[in-house]
């Protein structure tokens, strides 16, 4: 991780914003959240996944900051998504990731001096209930 991202490593507290809500983006920036989370994947229906990818774009280009969560490789949207990260470095969180070469693959798409963040794909618990005692 580079010197740019190592904050991400100490973070207590990350602040998820939807990508379709740019209004929430600086108040987000501002509330003193160790970083926020511009979100394209969970918190946008699929109609509004390409607005809010514009929003995020725009939002970046234009000197805003924060990590990008991206939809997983398996969805529609995963390459649009990377194609809008590519030309700048940037903290990437992907997420349902179930193998080790989808970070990779991602990181040889993006910029030099980017990050990717990832969460995994939930796992089912296998525990049985206790039979209620009477």
């Amino acid at each position: 991780m580079t010197a740019e991202w190592s904050h991400l490593a100490r973070a207590r507290s990350l602040l998820f914003v939807p990508g379709n809500r740019p209004d929430r983006f600086a108040k987000a920036a501002g509330s003193g959240a160790d970083d926020i989370v511009l979100d394209i994947e969970d918190a946008v229906a699929p109609p509004a996944k390409a607005t809010a990818r514009e929003n995020i774009g725009r939002w970046l280009a234009n000197g805003g900051a924060g990590v990008v969560r991206i939809n997983d490789p398996s969805t529609q949207w995963y390459d649009d998504d990377v194609a809008m990260l590519a030309a700048r470095p940037c903290a990437v969180m992907l997420a349902k990731v179930t193998a080790p070469g989808q970070v990779w693959e991602l990181l040889g798409r993006l910029a030099p001096g980017s990050c990717v963040l990832r969460s995994s794909r939930p796992r089912r618990r296998r525990s049985k209930l206790a039979p209620s005692a009477r």
